[in-house]
């Protein structure tokens, strides 16, 4: 008997927070400000 296995790609969106929204928690200055909207453009992409 064959053991087949199937494998299907994943995406993992790792570490986003909501404290993002909130720049002056990070005392107002994100390296990537663009972050959320990148994030829901390649979760689009991927679906």
């Amino acid at each position: 008997m064959t053991n087949k296995k199937t494998s299907s790609p994943a995406l993992l969106l790792i570490d986003l927070q909501k404290g993002f929204e909130d720049e002056e928690y990070w005392g107002g200055n994100r390296n990537n400000k663009n972050s959320e909207a990148n994030c829901k453009r390649l979760l689009a992409k991927w679906r």
